[in-house]
């Protein structure tokens, strides 16, 4: 082997290896905020509320413990995979034209749209638990779940707000998720559940208006998709109120802070796949290496943002 091959292949390893960092770079921080955003998480469940109490004889806080229409697991299967298996297909369609059909590029573009995504839920259920324990707003249900001790007897008597209470079923036999369900009937603002929702809602609602192309039939698909995407966000966020687990203005303000997230990680983090100009790139690329370029130059550019 030749000094110029040797020399050749060094800097090939070279090159790869940067390659390598530059792309793994990106997932490197996602993973450290969101290590960071779970650590803010379990600090501020630890903490509890800052400054729990009720007012007596409050009626919105006597409902009775539905439990949730919509559980915290099927939420979180909700928000990881409707994103990705979302944009899959429509980058897919991108190129079905095209002289070369590759499901590398459109996967990809998934996979990095879908790690943004979740690195902005991770950050705003960091804010929304911050929020929780800063406000102490009990729930429609705190009475039913916390069951507070002479409620009605001693404590309404002395106080109109009561700051000092014990929950009655807080008992030695009490199961860890119970006692977390009764922590957490004094958490009701803002709505965790609507503010997710309405994130990914308005994620994939950006989403579609940007990249699903112009045509008739294309923009009746793409309008009845965003209906959809903005369905899946009310239905979830009044299934809270309508199950006695938040308060109208803690789903309200939950909504309209998933939605601002929602824009400012589009805005932001995002701008490459959702830029001014992006939309008007035509769906059916005249050329398979001009189509080739711009998805592999405008996937780099967002795997180098942020």
């Amino acid at each position: 082997m030749t000094s110029s091959e040797s020399s050749e292949n060094s800097l090939g390893k070279q090159l790869w290896y940067k390659r390598l960092a530059k792309s793994s770079l990106p997932y490197a921080r996602d993973f450290i905020f969101l290590m960071c955003a779970v650590a803010v998480v379990l600090v501020t469940r630890r903490l509890g509320p800052v400054a729990p109490g009720f007012f007596c004889h409050d009626p919105s806080i006597t409902y009775p413990y539905k439990g949730d229409s919509v559980s915290v697991t099927v939420l979180l299967a909700l928000t990881l995979l409707l994103p990705p298996v979302l944009i899959f297909p429509i980058e897919l369609l991108q190129q079905r034209r095209g002289i070369t059909w590759s499901f590398t590029r459109p996967l990809r573009t998934a996979v990095v749209l879908g790690a943004r995504h979740c690195t902005c839920q991770s950050f705003l259920f960091a804010l929304t638990e911050v929020i929780k324990s800063l406000v102490s707003r009990p729930r429609p249900s705190f009475l039913a779940l916390c069951q507070p001790t002479n409620y009605s007897q001693t404590l309404c008597d002395n106080s109109h707000f009561i700051s000092q209470f014990e929950c009655g079923s807080l008992k030695p036999s009490t199961s860890h998720f119970e006692e977390l369900l009764i922590v957490d009937s004094m958490l009701s603002f803002p709505s965790g559940h609507a503010a997710t929702s309405c994130c990914t809602a308005t994620f994939m609602a950006l989403y579609l208006m940007a990249r699903s192309g112009g045509g008739r039939r294309r923009s009746v698909l793409r309008s009845f998709l965003t209906f959809l995407c903005v369905l899946y966000g009310s239905i979830i966020t009044f299934s809270r109120v309508a199950d006695y687990r938040h308060h109208l203005t803690d789903a309200l303000a939950g909504a309209a802070l998933g939605t601002a997230a929602a824009l400012m990680l589009c805005c932001c983090v995002c701008r490459t796949m959702f830029g001014k100009n992006d939309h008007r790139r035509p769906l059916l690329p005249q050329s398979s290496v001009t189509s080739n370029r711009t998805t592999d130059t405008q996937v780099t550019a967002l795997e180098d943002e942020m």
